[in-house]
């Protein structure tokens, strides 16, 4: 019995120890780390589902699915409006018209006229007033995201047939024509396809004040009453426009503008100077204080072809008015160290 009892005891031990040795060998293994999204809970939950959110009162309606493309109306107040105005008529006054350039680094300090770009465009001075503070701040928060992430406002003017021609906010794209796949076919763009967004090149700083000789129209619209929620709604009858293939590739730069807003600050009829989304099959008619607001890149943080975009010639008599507002991945509270851009000189 004794001799069986310690042959058992034995048995036991023995196993024991390889299953500690097991259970150290599996802690000593690598962990296999799970991919994190760049993008926050809020952005993932805004974008890429279909879930509904509220946000104070004002009607968001979704005018695209996967990639998500949503409509607010009086995204701007009536008074906000005003303050704009304001700003570009006394930009308006200091005179002058400037294009927008390409810069280019093989050139030095040079500067090329942008061929895609006509419009013109001045920068807001960033937290320039209360009001341009609450601007910045509101469009954050509908994100999740910090007021400091928003790059400074830029304002931009159409005229005389001046358009955007496609375009990516992130960064530049790369034709599909350019990549033929191994049988000789157009390859279809993947998140694969997409540059490494840690290996980016840096975003080109803000260029100089710029101005405009028409400043938008006071608006003749009060601002909706608020209530206690609003839910996603289908936005009502979208002009259609035919499909087209997205590019292969959008080669971000850094910071990542992960976010883009465009606020109209004037109303345009259908067919003048429209938003348009040729990957999506929509395009999205100025209305005054209203925005239409995207995610430009993937749930991997890399840039989204489906979401190039344009901005439609504005022929005569018509004028254009927006607002830019990029919400980037990163702090841009360094300009307020620069004090670049404009901030309304003669308060009333």
């Amino acid at each position: 019995i004794t001799v069986k009892m310690a042959s058992i005891n034995s048995r036991s031990k023995r196993s024991s120890n390889r299953k500690c040795e097991a259970q150290e060998a599996q802690r000593s293994q690598p962990t296999r780390k799970m991919k994190k999204s760049p993008l926050t809970p809020a952005l993932q939950r805004i974008f890429f589902t279909n879930q509904q959110f509220n946000f104070r009162g004002r009607e968001v309606r979704k005018v695209h699915c996967s990639p998500n493309v949503f409509e607010i109306d009086n995204f701007l107040t009536e008074s906000e409006l005003l303050h704009l105005t304001s700003i570009i008529s006394e930009q308006t006054e200091a005179g002058g018209f400037n294009k927008s350039f390409t810069d280019n680094e093989s050139f030095g300090s040079n500067k090329t006229l942008s061929e895609e770009r006509t419009s013109t465009f001045f920068h807001l001075q960033k937290f320039g007033d209360s009001k341009i503070r609450s601007i910045e701040t509101r469009a954050a928060e509908l994100c999740g995201l910090e007021a400091g992430n928003v790059e400074p406002m830029q304002v931009v003017a159409y005229k005389n047939g001046q358009q955007f021609k496609l375009h990516h906010d992130a960064g530049t794209i790369e034709s599909s024509e350019s990549h033929p796949n191994e049988d000789g076919e157009e390859s279809q763009c993947t998140d694969s396809d997409n540059e490494d967004p840690l290996k980016v090149p840096k975003r080109p700083k803000l260029e100089g004040i710029l101005t405009f000789d028409t400043p938008p129209s006071s608006p003749s619209s009060s601002p909706t009453s608020s209530s206690s929620s609003s839910t996603i709604t289908t936005a009502p009858k979208i002009p259609l426009v035919p499909l087209a293939k997205p590019p292969k590739r959008v080669h971000v730069v850094n910071p990542r503008r992960l976010i883009t807003f465009f606020v109209y600050l004037n109303s345009l009829p259908v067919g003048e100077g429209a938003t348009d989304f040729p990957c999506l099959g929509i395009q999205v008619t100025p209305v005054a204080r209203k925005a239409v607001f995207f995610c430009n890149v993937t749930e991997k943080g890399l840039g989204d072809p489906r979401l190039v975009h344009s901005a439609q010639p504005v022929n005569p008599p018509h004028h254009k008015f927006g607002l830019n507002i990029w919400i980037t991945d990163t702090t841009n509270l360094g300009y307020l160290q620069e004090k670049e851009g404009v901030r309304l000189k003669n308060k009333k």
